[in-house]
């Protein structure tokens, strides 16, 4: 054979090889593309996914701050706080080609898998509320807001996903303590948080709102011991900045107290430790006497429950008008009943304290006749003549929860005293 003879022979099978070699490579860019583009689509469709979560989780971050800010001292709130989380949940759409609505269920009969949830926050922890276990819902501080719903794809409809799901949920938290500021009286009166402690359960309440307080100071009247004529023991002297309590600096800061324009200086925090001081104090006694005179009211804004009555349908601890001097005072950690106060405690949080009365000795009741109920007891003789006692010092007055001192939020189950302006976030 010539050699090109056998050039001749070889070339048909070279080209049928180069033929083939060619032809291998459509089918695998064409499944390579395909598989790309499925990639893309995945992507795409997942970052839609993420951005629609994104602020999906926004509107219910709205809703739970929104519903947590309504919330009062008991269930005559609930009602307006499942109309606000509604509300902010409407007003905050998330990304939707048709309609990224979130209509929250108001969930009247507060469901644990409901859409709006109110219950307690407490050791980082969300229990829903029992209406068996606490009727009225004063120990209520939280929203928690959940909502579950799917969007549409685009690419991976071609695959047959034409949704993927969707969720998010919110704890709104308004029961933080509360911290001292400027521009209002502090007075150096610390007061047990006993009236707001729910025996039963080792939790605090709003049962401690509109209650009588008493600060008593006398060996004859009040000496502590179980069969003493009242609760003597519910506030004592205590320093709002560390200082030593004693007379000096009790005196400076009562005048702090009775200035117009409200104390400003640099006062401990929730959480603190300070000292206190159930001493006699007599000069103290007379310095507060003679400031709750020249700051009193005789009227205030407003009273201790709303005007048509507290939650229980039992009519306010004291009728409007009765006035007083109103004030922040520190809620300091006792045994319950605290007996005497001396030495060391935690400051739980901060409320308002509303002086009604002041009984100093011999000046008897200084505010003549006497406006508060809880006093008529120590004001009045049986016959009605205004009662003088040369050993008998003691202040009266309430608390005062409607209106809020503070903004430092924290985590952990409160007197609702505490509620703070701001509330906050907690999951």
């Amino acid at each position: 054979m010539t050699p090109g003879t056998a050039g001749t022979a070889r070339t048909p099978g070279r080209v049928r090889r180069r033929l083939g070699e060619r032809g291998s490579v459509l089918p695998f860019t064409t499944v390579l593309l395909t598989f790309l583009l499925m990639m893309g689509g995945f992507a795409t469709d997942l970052a839609y996914q993420a951005a629609a979560r994104a602020e999906l989780q926004r509107t219910l971050d709205a809703a739970a701050l929104a519903a947590a800010g309504t919330l009062g001292f008991d269930s005559t709130a609930f009602d307006a706080m499942r109309d606000a989380a509604h509300h902010y949940g409407t007003l905050n759409p998330f990304r939707h080609p048709v309609d990224g609505t979130v209509v929250l269920d108001r969930n009247a009969g507060n469901t644990a898998t409901g859409q709006i949830v109110v219950g307690t926050w407490t050791n980082g922890a969300f229990t829903p509320w029992d209406s068996a276990a606490n009727p009225s819902g004063d120990r209520v501080n939280a929203v928690h807001c959940r909502w579950s719903g799917s969007v549409p794809t685009s690419f991976l409809r071609l695959l047959g996903v034409t949704t993927l799901p969707l969720s998010a949920e919110a704890v709104g938290f308004s029961n933080p303590p509360a911290d001292m500021g400027c521009g209002e009286p502090f007075l150096p009166v610390a007061v047990t948080q006993c009236g707001f402690s729910d025996p039963s359960t080792g939790g605090f309440t709003s049962g401690g709102c509109g209650a009588a307080l008493t600060f008593i100071r006398s060996s004859t009247q009040c000496d502590n011991s179980p069969g003493s004529p009242h609760a003597c023991n519910t506030a004592t002297w205590v320093s709002l900045d560390g200082s030593n309590p004693n007379s000096s600096y009790l005196a400076s800061a009562i005048d702090a107290a009775g200035s117009p324009d409200g104390a400003c200086g640099t006062f401990l925090r929730s959480g603190d430790m300070t000292g206190t001081n159930n001493g006699m104090l007599d000069s103290v006694f007379r310095r507060l006497a003679d400031t709750f005179l020249a700051r009193r009211v005789s009227t205030l804004a407003e009273d201790v429950c709303p005007a048509n009555g507290c939650a229980s349908g039992t009519p306010p601890t004291y009728p409007r008008g009765n006035g007083g001097w109103e004030a922040v005072v520190p809620m300091i950690e006792t045994a319950c009943p605290p007996g005497p106060m001396s030495g060391q405690h935690r400051i739980l949080t901060f409320g308002r304290f509303v002086v009604t009365q002041v009984f100093y000795k011999n000046d008897g009741c200084v505010v003549w006749p006497n406006p508060d109920p809880q006093a008529q007891a120590y004001c009045a003789n049986p016959d009605g003549s205004r009662r003088r006692d040369n050993d008998l010092r003691a202040v009266f007055g309430y608390f005062r929860c409607g209106q809020r001192v503070g903004e430092t939020a924290g985590q952990g189950e409160l007197p609702r005293v505490a509620l703070a302006r701001h509330v906050r976030l907690v999951k």
